[in-house]
């Protein structure tokens, strides 16, 4: 028991959408290294507790649990907090399914705000086209790895806006290649000194 209370600070601290993922896969590995995964969902805790015959043990299993999670959601527990205040006193899998929602209203409001982001993005704020362009990469990657995707009818007027003020001569028949039909902004190049979207 003392073995399973000195490791809850073994994982790494869950700082929101971005490691969720990984936060998750490493809350579980730690959990079933001590035999304690099964407090992650209600079922599990009560398999648990008609398994163990000495209710002392059963409960410092359960705050083992507890604790392996209170003590790596530091930076997104006022977030948790909204679905009830995660104390002792609380089952581990309440406090798991709190952690998920958290996440998910972090993701959706990191996904607002990268969508004004890139909806507000301003060629004028950046000293080269091609940081321009990075910027606009960038924030549709981020979109694209919340599963949001983003329409080519809305990045279109943001590359030709940079290219217009960029280079000029080039936007011209970069737009005639977007509406032909012949390129795609997902492919966007630089080849032979003209913007061409494969």
């Amino acid at each position: 028991m003392r073995e399973c209370l000195s490791g809850v600070l073994e994982i790494s601290e869950l700082r929101g959408p971005d490691n969720f993922q990984d936060w998750e896969a490493k809350v579980k590995i730690h959990l079933e290294r001590f035999g304690l995964e099964g407090f992650l969902n209600a079922a599990g805790l009560r398999e648990l507790e008609n398994d163990f015959e000495k209710k002392t043990l059963f409960y410092f299993r359960k705050l083992a649990a507890y604790l392996s999670l209170r003590h790596s959601i530091g930076p997104v527990i006022d977030e948790v907090k909204k679905d009830g205040r995660p104390d002792c006193r609380s089952e581990p899998h309440r406090l798991w399914e709190a952690i998920g929602k958290a996440i998910k209203r972090l993701s959706a409001q990191q996904a607002s705000e990268f969508v004004q982001d890139l909806l507000s993005v301003d060629h004028d704020n950046y000293g080269s086209g091609w940081a321009y362009i990075h910027r606009l990469n960038y924030l549709v990657s981020r979109l694209q790895g919340m599963g949001v995707s983003v329409d080519e009818k809305v990045l279109q007027p943001l590359v030709l806006a940079g290219i217009k003020w960029w280079k000029p001569e080039w936007a011209q028949s970069f737009k005639e290649k977007l509406e032909s039909g012949g390129g795609h902004l997902k492919h966007l190049v630089l080849k032979s000194n003209t913007w061409e979207a494969e």
